[in-house]
């Protein structure tokens, strides 16, 4: 089984934001609730159906991640770039606030 976390976009703002351990949203993938198992993913995703539900997010989905100690990684390109910011600019994005 791959880990997973949940990830959307807030409503407000469009901001790229994951599912955080304590069931709220949060902009740092770090902070994001990683599954162990499948039954865990799926009851992740359905938290975050709620949120969508709710209004408070739009489109929730699954991403594979891997751990390299207490750091969430993305599997593929894409959700690496939406989680750190621009690769070719490091004092922009996230990358730039969190360092």
């Amino acid at each position: 089984m791959t880990n997973k976390i949940a990830t959307a976009n807030t409503l407000a703002v469009g901001e790229v934001v994951y599912l955080a351990k304590d069931g709220e949203w949060t902009p740092w993938v770090d902070d994001a609730r990683v599954s162990a198992t499948d039954a865990e993913a799926d009851e992740i995703l359905a938290i975050a159906k709620k949120s969508a539900d709710a209004c408070i997010v739009v489109e929730p989905y699954l991403i594979d991640v891997t751990l390299d100690g207490k750091a969430v990684k993305p599997v593929r390109w894409r959700e690496q770039i939406k989680a750190e910011g621009p690769p070719i600019h490091a004092h922009l994005g996230k990358q730039a606030v969190r360092r």
